[in-house]
Formats: structure tokens, sequence, C-alpha cells
């Protein structure tokens, strides 16, 4: 409720969007299909980035401590993480339709595209919900969030992508369970792994 009433943070993030289909679509015009899902990702990355990364960072210091006298720290965790995968799934949603509009949409398999965008949103909120808390603890949380968040988000794109290109015409890709799976295990690890160290960053 706090993020959703910050209305113009939501805007902001809507102008971001259009304003990255719109440098695509001018740089690159019609494009083929294995390079429009490659420059998807990118933009959803950098959307992400700037939609998850500053969510503890923007909190007030006082405001953990009323948060810390009402909740477990758990709850706090798995609220930001819903939350962020909420938005990044609408956003991402918004730049396949816009973007389609535009530049040409190449997708033959809408399901497994947009069940790609549904695991692509659950992963990088996790991870970068889950570098976040750490990161927000430091002196130099934006350089320690960059430098944490860069390992793990790269096998989650990698696979994504892989993921997505099994939805074009004519793919070669036609083991998606593999990524799948990979995917999910990304997201069980992370997950499991903020659960149990986030009450004690709380702590501290």
């Amino acid at each position: 409720m706090l993020e959703l009433r910050r209305g113009y943070a939501i805007g902001g993030l809507l102008v971001f969007v259009l304003c990255i289909v719109f440098i695509i679509y001018l740089s690159f015009g019609e494009i083929e299909g294995r390079l429009w899902i490659t420059l998807y990702w990118i933009a959803f990355l950098f959307i992400s980035v700037h939609t998850v990364l500053k969510g503890f960072a923007m909190e007030h210091q006082n405001r953990y401590f009323y948060y810390y006298s009402l909740l477990r720290p758990e709850y706090i965790f798995l609220a930001k993480w819903i939350y962020n995968t909420f938005v990044l799934v609408v956003l991402g949603l918004l730049m396949y339709f816009v973007l389609g509009l535009v530049a040409g949409n190449p997708i033959d398999d809408q399901g497994i595209f947009l069940l790609a965008v549904v695991f692509g949103a659950l992963g990088i909120s996790l991870c970068f919900t889950f570098v976040s808390a750490i990161a927000v603890k430091s002196d130099q949380s934006t350089t320690l969030m960059t430098i944490l968040s860069f390992p793990l988000i790269v096998p989650v794109l990698l696979h994504l992508i892989r993921l997505s290109r099994a939805s074009l015409p004519d793919s070669m890709v036609t083991d998606i369970g593999t990524s799948l799976i990979t995917l999910g295990a990304i997201d069980l690890l992370l997950a499991g792994l903020g659960l149990i160290l986030f009450p004690y960053l709380w702590r501290s």
C-alpha cells in the first residue's frame, strides 16, 4: 500500500518503459526474432534494476524501527518480493505489447513467452530484492548492489532468453524443461537464502 501511494513512481516507470521501446524502434525499426527477444530482456533487466534495487534503500531508517515492532522480518521480505514481482509482470506485459506494436511481434507461441515473462519477473525480482536487502546495510549500497547482483542475474537472464527463443517460429530450442527447472531451482535457492538471512540483517 505504501508503494502504491507513490503514484509518481509508477508513472515514472511507465514513461521509462515507453522511452526504452521508442529508442529501440528508432534504432532498429523492424526487428528479427532472436534480436527482438535479446533486446526485450536487456530492456526488461534495466527496468527491473530501476524498479527493484531501490526498494529497501528508499525506506527511512526510522520506518524500519516501526516495522520491527509490528512484523516478522520474513513478512517484510515476502511483501517486497510479491510487490516487485507484480510490478515487473505488469511492466513486462506492457513492454511486450508496445514493442510488438511498434517493431513487429515475431513471437509464434504466446504461451511460452508469457510463461518466460512470469518466470523472469519472479526470478529477477527475487534476486534484486535479496541483494537490495543485503546491500542496504552498507554505506556504498548502490555499488554493492551492482557487484552482488551481476553473478546472480546472468544465469537467470541466459535461461530466460533460451526459454523465450522456444516461442519463435521454426525454433531449434525444443527442451524448455531444463530452463524451467533451472529457473525454478535458482528461485527456490534465493528464496531460501532470503528467508534465512534477512532476519539476521533485520536485527543488525
